[in-house]
């Protein structure tokens, strides 16, 4: 009987950085690659253990694509309050300037009248 090692440890971690994100997806995806390649090599076989032994490598695979999707939706929300907090600056920005402006315009309006 094979058996099946996959370490998970260098990418359980819910890192914040896209950089750490992105090595941690293609640490799975080396995992996976290197799993598809264990399958191939034993699907080929019709005995109870390696019907076993591919059931167990199908639902690793799985399990580690689940993670990278989980990485993904991670990025993405991060995207997304990223952008949120960004365009929250540019209107507080863009409120100030205006409001600049209209206390400018208001005092020179009192200038003309003093």
């Amino acid at each position: 009987m094979t058996t099946i090692n996959v370490n998970l440890s260098s990418v359980l971690s819910n890192g914040g950085s896209s950089a750490g994100s992105e090595s941690q997806i293609a640490a799975l995806q080396k995992q996976i690659d290197a799993l598809v390649k264990q399958l191939s090599k034993i699907q080929g076989n019709s005995s109870k253990d390696t019907e076993e032994q591919v059931r167990l490598i199908e639902m690793q695979i799985q399990s580690l694509e689940a993670r990278i999707a989980q990485i993904q939706a991670q990025q993405a929300q991060q995207a997304q309050q990223a952008a949120q907090a960004s365009s929250s600056n540019a209107s507080d920005s863009t409120s100030k300037a205006s409001s600049a402006n209209t206390s400018n315009t208001l005092g020179s309006v009192i200038d003309k009248f003093a």
